[in-house]
């Protein structure tokens, strides 16, 4: 069976992040999966402060943002502190609407923390004190990828 344009760009953005986390250094999990809820989440990273973070990745944003406000409220459940970025190649424009939207929304505002262009994710990396995700955390019930530095 042959995978849709959509589906090809998206794995070729995420091999992208991917990329770029490694590039930094940056300890992840790729698409894991939450014990309690099946939830599939893109890039899950850990900061020094035991916080679990959520980049959820939209090569376009269009409405699909909702999406990631759901995949926090699943996270919620498996870690009490926890945060979602959507990490998107969307125009400035597109992401300046979606921020206006999540601001408009209090389910929104309180599930994710940033729109950030992919451009801008060195410099959210930096800001985030990440840490080594040595072990698998024991909510997740499996993953692809691994990168460990």
């Amino acid at each position: 069976m042959k995978r849709s344009n959509n589906a090809l760009n998206g794995s070729k953005f995420e091999h992208k992040i991917e990329k770029m986390l490694k590039k930094a250094k940056v300890s992840f999990l790729s698409q894991s999966t939450l014990k309690k809820t099946g939830m599939r989440l893109d890039i899950l990273v850990k900061t020094d402060t035991d916080m679990m973070v959520n980049f959820s990745l939209k090569k376009s944003l269009r409405e699909r943002y909702m999406q990631s406000a759901v995949e926090n409220e699943h996270l919620k459940l498996n870690y009490k502190k926890c945060k979602t970025y959507i990490i998107t190649e969307d125009e400035q424009s597109a992401i300046n609407n979606t921020r206006a939207n999540i601001q408009k929304s209090a389910f929104l505002k309180k599930n994710i923390k940033n729109v950030i262009h992919i451009d801008d994710l060195p410099d959210l990396i930096k800001t985030l004190n990440l840490v080594d995700i040595n072990n698998k955390p024991r909510s997740i019930k499996r993953f692809t990828k691994r990168s460990n530095f």
